[in-house]
């Protein structure tokens, strides 16, 4: 198969949607499938070689900003501005600087990027498609998230070609909108829904939640998981108990926990008695975010904990791997329903049990693997009682450790990915008409 995938870069994070993005195009092309990539926005960062070296960006992040905050850069021919613009080693210096991505600043461009050939943005979709044309037609266009859906119109007019769409937990993101932007591109999203042959989900309960919010057929999004490549991680031959170590990978932010698991574990160490660590590995995105993190930091000293508390910044491949497998348990407890997780399943491929709230994936993984323990959500006494569980039961919590890994191998890698991918768009192929 042809197969064209429009992703999205996230700036200087590791970005689970990247992640996914490019672990199924690697997959695809080792498979003998052609594979042309076309990033958006920035560079895609993540920790392991990707499988096509990008030349150009699309949508470049600043030409999108120039266009929707000055007339004149919206009809501009392109030239050599454009080529500077678009070059991937300038994007990558401009991430250095950190952008704070914040849903209540980018209410105006999100909308104009959903409004396609409409928006302020127009020159960059028709040189995304004249690209794609240039380069043969697709039998499959897969788009990364909901949010870009904007560009399916031009897509399917030029192109001729069968779209899909991924979910990725951008409702989320449109939620936080302020007003009225986030109504307005809700609405957009509902509208282009139609150009979109079927959504990609990672799970049954999200497929029917993004139903419900693009207000389509529930028979329109399918599940199909979403996989790591589980040959990465490599548990030690026996799981950290002393000291116990507590860790958590993940941006550190609020939606992410991360203060809810350094109040648990203050409240492990004064209200249990326990002698317990906490590593955090992670990228703080942004002043506001900064801040954060020098409260949470700030809290654990009043505490009298600093000296455990450990930071490892933001860990590549082989350091994350590392970081993993010397855990004796791993918690992200997230305030909002986790679509993807995908830091979960490699703390799982990892062999360490996990602890999360009882929302969203994380519900999945656990379930389905028996490779830890569910909480409420939101909640710092039961995220510290279920950490307790674990300390106080480690054969149990071995045990868990050990599911945890056979489930990542056999329901959530990579190769499984690929297999269902293929599986998927072929029957696709032959049983939708153009």
């Amino acid at each position: 198969m042809k197969i064209d995938l429009i992703t999205a870069g996230a700036g200087e994070m590791y970005c689970g949607a990247c992640m996914h993005d490019m672990y199924l195009a690697q997959g695809l092309i080792n498979k003998g499938h052609e594979v042309s990539i076309y990033p958006l926005y920035t560079p895609v960062k993540v920790d392991f070689e990707l499988p096509r070296k990008e030349k150009k960006i699309y949508f470049s992040g600043i030409n999108a900003f120039l266009e929707q905050n000055f007339e004149p850069f919206r009809k501009r021919s392109p030239g050599l501005l454009d080529k500077l613009l678009e070059s991937p080693s300038l994007l990558k210096l401009m991430m250095s600087f950190s952008i704070d991505i914040d849903p209540a600043r980018l209410g105006a461009m999100t909308v104009s990027v959903l409004k396609g050939n409409e928006g302020y943005q127009q020159r960059e979709v028709a040189r995304l498609v004249e690209a794609m044309k240039k380069a043969g037609t697709p039998d499959i266009v897969i788009i990364t998230n909901s949010m870009l859906i904007g560009i399916a119109p031009v897509i399917e007019k030029e192109l001729k070609a069968r779209i899909y769409c991924q979910l990725m937990g951008e409702e989320d993101f449109i939620s936080h909108l302020p007003a009225p932007f986030a109504k307005e591109a809700q609405e957009l999203m509902r509208v282009n829904t139609k150009y979109i042959q079927k959504f990609l989900a990672p799970s049954k309960a999200y497929a029917e939640e993004m139903a419900y919010f693009l207000a389509v057929d529930k028979a329109r999004v399918e599940t199909r998981t979403f996989g790591i490549n589980t040959g990465y991680y490599k548990p030690e031959a026996k799981r950290a108990v002393e000291p116990f170590k507590i860790g958590f990978l993940s941006r550190i932010m609020p939606a992410k926990g991360f203060d809810l698991l350094v109040e648990a574990f203050i409240l492990l160490a004064k209200k249990y008695g326990k002698q317990a660590e906490f590593w955090a590995a992670g990228l703080t995105l942004g002043a506001r975010h900064k801040v954060y993190f020098k409260n949470c930091k700030k809290r654990l000293k009043e505490e009298g904990l600093s000296d455990r508390f450990h930071y490892s910044g933001v860990p590549g491949l082989k350091e994350k791997a590392d970081f993993l497998k010397g855990l004796s348990v791993f918690s992200v407890p997230s305030r909002f329903s986790e679509s993807r997780g995908f830091a979960v399943l490699e703390a799982m491929a990892s062999g360490i049990p996990v602890v999360l709230p009882d929302s969203g994936i994380y519900r999945e993984f656990v379930n389905k693997g028996n490779a830890g323990i569910l909480v409420k959500p939101n909640d710092p006494e039961a995220l510290a009682e279920g950490l307790l569980k674990i300390m106080e039961n480690p054969v149990q919590a071995s045990e868990f450790g050990s599911n945890g890994r056979k489930c990542a191998l056999v329901s959530y890698s990579q190769e499984k990915m690929v297999e269902e991918t293929v599986s998927f768009y072929e029957k696709e192929m032959l049983n939708t008409p153009l």
